[in-house]
């Protein structure tokens, strides 16, 4: 699992609490490291499974920014 703030931090320790040494949890600085991150991990045919519900408060204006900086990050990966 990457985690991401804001939520990241407290999914991270619930995962831990709940599934001690089962589930890899590591935290990464923002979308984008976590992108870049899960991209590289896919490669070349896996599979990155985004939890979009989870809030992030004042990183984003709204729902379309976070969007766009998610679709940002995906070009950067992809070249």
């Amino acid at each position: 699992m990457l985690a991401v703030p804001d939520s990241g931090p407290r999914i991270q320790a619930a995962i831990e609490a709940e599934k001690p040494g089962k589930v890899e949890v590591t935290a990464c600085d923002d979308l984008a490291a976590a992108v870049e991150r899960g991209y590289r991990w896919a490669l070349p045919d896996g599979v990155v499974l985004l939890s979009l519900a989870a809030p992030s408060f004042g990183r984003f204006r709204d729902y379309r920014d976070r969007g766009e900086a998610f679709a940002r990050a995906m070009r950067a990966c992809t070249g």
